[in-house]
């Protein structure tokens, strides 16, 4: 009997600890902190960096009847790779992109910057800004990814022009504007020049599912859970043949 319990509470433990650990694979538990990088990757997006904030142009609010201009610097490299790295999930998730089969969604930096609003006090409502950034089309689809408090939130913009999306802010930091686009994927995976590509319409009615979030069915947990039945089982027989 000592011999059965004993196999019981392990393969419980096993069970647990293998459930627990699959289930937990599909969330975003280290959205806050920076990746690492490497010396060229640094070089590189401090470059990209400065870059996409000379495509922003000036950021202005109106303060008690005055107009005032915003302080903006480029973000930190590893701020916006990070960015880049999760900007297609979240587009995905805050548009509720519907993406049919052989279609995948891709984002493009187009513009990006700390913006300081020290000193200003935003309405509990938020405040509306009209960002102009070089290359931005009416009738194409962006969002904007602000970090506030180590996480980023996804900012779906109030309006598109041509060379300004207009946003609300409740707070402000380091903001990633990126275009979104959903992309006809060719059976020749290797020829990227047939590839087509349209601005991405959010979805009506069914949202669409990132890869990355979807939910995952903890087989390990069940493996460990048919071991113990399966232990269970042979001891019992053991038992009974003494």
């Amino acid at each position: 009997m000592k011999k059965l319990s004993s196999m019981a509470a392990l393969g419980l433990a096993l069970a647990f600890t293998f459930g627990m650990t699959v289930s937990a694979a599909g969330s975003v538990t280290t959205e806050g902190a920076a990746p690492e990088m490497k010396e060229e990757q640094v070089k590189e997006y401090t470059e990209k960096s400065e870059t996409l904030t000379q495509a922003v142009g000036s950021v202005t609010v109106t303060v008690d009847g005055q107009t005032v201009e915003l302080q903006k610097k480029p973000v930190a490299p590893e701020t916006l790779l990070q960015a880049e790295q999760i900007a297609t999930d979240k587009a995905v998730a805050g548009l509720k992109l519907n993406v049919s089969a052989g279609q995948e969604v891709k984002t493009n930096v187009v513009g990006s910057a700390d913006i300081d609003i020290t000193g200003i006090t935003i309405p509990v409502g938020g405040i509306q800004l009209d960002i102009p950034i070089n290359g931005i089309e009416a009738g194409k689809t962006y969002v904007l990814l602000h970090l506030k408090d180590g996480v980023w939130e996804t900012i779906i913009p109030d309006a598109v022009a041509n060379g300004k999306l207009t946003a609300t802010f409740k707070s402000l930091s380091p903001v990633v504007a990126s275009e979104v686009m959903i992309v006809e994927v060719s059976d020749d995976s290797d020829d990227d020049s047939n590839d087509s590509s349209a601005p991405a319409q959010a979805a009506a009615a069914t949202p669409g599912t990132s890869p990355k979030t979807a939910e995952t069915f903890p087989v390990a947990g069940a493996v460990a859970m048919i071991c113990l039945v399966g232990a269970a089982v042979c001891a019992n027989r053991i038992r009974y043949n003494k």
